[in-house]
């Protein structure tokens, strides 16, 4: 994309892109972005895409230094996603990212890029927006109490938007680092903060925790061993990561935690707020720079790689990541040896997978799956069997990856069956708004699916009143349309033409305020 002797430009990130109606695999765009420098500090970032063919290179160069630069950002390569009409990806701005301590390089807020198809140009128009946030602050040096990496996800229409930090919120007295999630459901041109959660609600987190110093049980979440999002068919947002005991209450001390459990979690929104899925307790910790074998610029550590993908329509969701196992290779206490290890979700039967290691009796890969990575989009090969694209580096010499040549691989076999959903899960775990005439909602007997501009409601025999009235919810439990309707007939049409895309449940009264039927439903128009 980028090859000039004045723009030296580093760790890219990318998707591949599909233009709208294009059946031609040549004429897909390789979509890339990431920092540059003329030759020793960073200075911007650049954005670009080129048809896999090689043909119709675009590119625009981001100068943090131009005046004219509406937007300073630094290291924007976060979570690229491509969606059916636009790619996204996100940074930070700093006030100087190439101060060497916190304090110093000044973070400042997390900032969204967009790349928005051009049709007549076959290319993307890039935009802009930076997401500011009132953060706690450190006492002893004044930096923001967050982890300056953002995320982002996003539905496949790219409709709904999720832009999500992790870090400490100043308005309220939970005092953790946790999701801090801002949402859109308009493609982005408009943005609402989700109401702050007290995760420590959650029964499946708070009953895995070990108490603080002070007799509290606080979750913190980390990004030490990884911190991935996605969004599902219902236009959920999941965050897969390692949710830790925070070990002390005062505020001086947030940044602590105990060492162990470290439990990974799928954290997710859903009809009745936030909820999470305990996924596995990791055996191992993290590798430190100092005993990691990978001894470039005085070395390089690792976590457990944690990743999240779904498939294409949203109904399976993948939590993988990679963990060393002690009874095979001793009394080990840092992910020396890793291997991948997965386990899945199916959003529409609300189960999930046992824990499968995909490389422990692998002759080649055991122990030695270095640096796992996985596509945030997972394969449908057929209605039984879902492959994640994955890839490892190996140097090729067991016990000393710092000096043997550097391998990257495709891993084969990351995969699931149809079949292995069959384990109980922990939707609707934590509730923030009660839905109790909601939560036994059936779809069966409402259609289309999904719906457009109006649904169709088939009431049961017994059920017909002289009129009913329909109240549609979003799944914060708030009421957004409500609506008295003509009875006496066994089926309500219902208009939806003022809904936007996403999930909503509706309950029908009868004329005696009876609820006769709940339902939930999508529209997608």
């Amino acid at each position: 994309l980028v090859s000039d002797n004045v723009h030296f430009c580093r760790y890219p990130s990318g998707a591949i892109f599909n233009p709208p109606g294009n059946t031609n695999p040549n004429n897909a765009l390789i979509v890339s972005s990431g920092p540059w420098h003329p030759g020793a500090s960073w200075q911007g970032n650049f954005f670009g895409s080129v048809r896999v063919n090689g043909t119709n290179n675009h590119v625009w160069i981001q100068d943090n230094l131009d005046p004219a630069n509406t937007q300073s950002m630094d290291l924007v390569r976060n979570d690229f996603q491509a969606t059916d009409n636009a790619v996204y990806v996100c940074g930070s701005e700093y006030t100087d990212v190439n101060a060497t301590t916190a304090a110093a390089q000044g973070w400042i807020k997390g900032v969204l890029v967009k790349g928005t198809y051009h049709a007549a140009g076959d290319s993307l128009v890039w935009s802009t927006r930076g997401f500011p946030h009132n953060f706690q602050l450190d006492p002893t040096d004044t930096s923001k109490k967050v982890f300056t990496t953002t995320h982002t996800a996003w539905s496949q229409n790219g409709q709904i938007g999720y832009f999500v930090y992790c870090g400490v919120d100043a308005t309220t007295s939970y005092n953790t680092y946790q999701p801090i999630v801002y949402k859109t459901t308009d493609g982005g041109a408009n943005w609402n903060l989700m109401p702050i959660f007290n995760f420590a609600t959650v029964p499946s987190i708070t009953n895995m925790l070990r108490a603080t110093s002070g007799g509290t049980k606080r979750p913190f979440f980390g990004m030490t061993h990884g911190f991935d999002v996605t969004v599902d068919r219902n236009n959920q947002l999941h965050i897969a990561c390692v949710v830790s005991s925070a070990s002390s209450d005062h505020p001086d001390s947030l940044d602590y935690t105990w060492n162990f459990p470290l439990n990974v979690f799928d954290v997710f929104t859903s009809s009745c707020g936030w909820s999470a899925n305990f996924i596995d307790t990791l055996r191992t910790a993290d590798v430190p720079a100092s005993s990691s074998p990978w001894t470039d610029q005085g070395g390089i550590g690792w976590g457990a790689r944690i990743n999240v993908g779904r498939t294409q329509d949203g109904s399976k969701v993948f939590v993988t990541w990679t963990d060393s196992d002690p009874a095979y290779w001793g009394a080990i206490t840092e992910n020396s040896y890793p291997d991948v290890k997965g386990r899945g979700y199916d959003v529409n039967l609300d189960k999930l997978t046992p824990v499968v290691n995909f490389t422990g009796d692998d002759i080649i890969y055991n122990g030695k799956s270095f640096w796992y990575f996985s596509s945030p989009i997972d394969i449908k090969t057929n209605d039984t069997t879902f492959v994640i694209p994955s890839t490892v580096t190996d140097s090729r010499l067991p016990g000393d990856p710092g000096t043997g040549a550097v391998q990257h691989k495709y891993l084969r076999g990351i995969q699931f069956t149809q079949s292995q959903f069959s384990q109980a899960c922990n939707t609707c775990g934590g509730i923030t708004t009660a839905l109790p005439a909601i939560q036994a909602a059936s779809e069966s007997l409402l259609y289309p699916v999904p719906a457009g501009n109006e649904i169709t409601i088939n009431l049961a025999k017994g059920q017909i009143a002289p009129y009913y009235l329909v109240k549609i919810y979003s799944t914060t439990g708030q009421l957004v349309q409500s609506q008295k309707t003509e009875g006496g007939k066994s089926s309500i049409h219902f208009p939806c033409s003022q809904l936007s895309n996403g999930t909503y449940f509706c309950t029908i009264s009868d004329n005696q305020n009876q609820t006769v039927s709940t339902h939930k439903f999508v529209i997608e128009k």
